[in-house]
């Protein structure tokens, strides 16, 4: 089999070379034709894109597709050990794009792929071809899905940003938390535990903190006595608002409007 340092790759999957190195603070500016991955193992790389420098740690890597700019520099300050692969084809198609950098889900399977890739396209083995395009083929699936998790990941939180924008737009109103997990996309469970995974606390103790500190407002800057603002923000039993307002912040809210007034006079 034979490797070239840079080819275009017309059919469903090819690899033109691969290796791992050791690398200091060196960095490249360069376009080629085929695909090049670097995946950092150890220490920290950059990507320069949009005249920006995009860090890249350990256990991510770079992505470059055919055709684009490849600007990149390694740390110098770090110890740096990098793992790369030229490789082109149909099979590729996927991975079109921009450069960009891909957070590896699973280092161990990732990483254990890309070294027998490495060890086989290095020897003599008769059947080098078969097992580096059969190692080739499964790293490509793995960027493939770890691509796929990123964009469920950025669609999932951009779709919990909405529901925090509802909640502020909406504190005084009853929240249909079904709704809300439905307009994610999500069954009511997997709902509340995405947003405890990005929030720390269930949708409801968000509202509810959410409630209390527009009482601060209200109570502080609007002058309302505790009772309107009881009322203004859905809590129809005064008492039981004074109860969350005193589980917050320490202090009722009748005291805590008193302590304001003190404080402007």
């Amino acid at each position: 089999m034979t490797f070239s340092s840079d080819r275009e790759v017309t059919g469903e999957l090819g690899l033109n070379n691969c290796g791992i190195q050791a690398i200091g603070g060196a960095g490249n500016n360069r376009i080629r034709k085929d695909y090049t991955l670097l995946y950092v193992a150890k220490g920290r790389a950059y990507l320069r894109k949009n005249n920006a420098e995009i860090p890249v740690d350990a256990g991510q890597a770079m992505l470059f597709p055919p055709g684009c700019q490849q600007i990149y520099r390694f740390d110098a300050a770090t110890e740096n050990l990098n793992m790369w692969v030229h490789f082109g084809g149909s099979f590729c198609n996927p991975l079109k794009g921009e450069p960009r950098i891909i957070s590896v889900s699973s280092r161990n399977e990732f990483e254990s792929n890309l070294e027998r890739l490495v060890r086989t396209y290095a020897s003599i083995d008769h059947s080098r071809e078969l097992l580096s395009l059969a190692y080739l083929r499964v790293l490509v699936c793995l960027l493939i899905r770890d691509e796929d998790l990123q964009r469920d990941t950025l669609k999932t939180k951009s779709r919990m940003y909405e529901v925090l924008d509802y909640i502020h737009t909406n504190v005084g109103s009853d929240i249909d938390w079904n709704d809300c997990a439905a307009k994610c996309y999500m069954s009511r469970d997997r709902f509340n535990h995405i947003f405890r995974e990005c929030m720390g606390i269930s949708p409801e103790q968000y509202r509810i903190r959410v409630c209390m500190e527009r009482a601060k407002l209200l109570l502080s800057d609007f002058g309302m006595s505790v009772g309107e603002c009881a009322e203004a923000l859905g809590f129809h039993d005064v008492s039981y608002f004074c109860r969350r307002f005193r589980k917050e912040f320490g202090i009722s809210p009748a005291q805590f409007k008193n302590n304001h007034i003190l404080t402007e006079k």
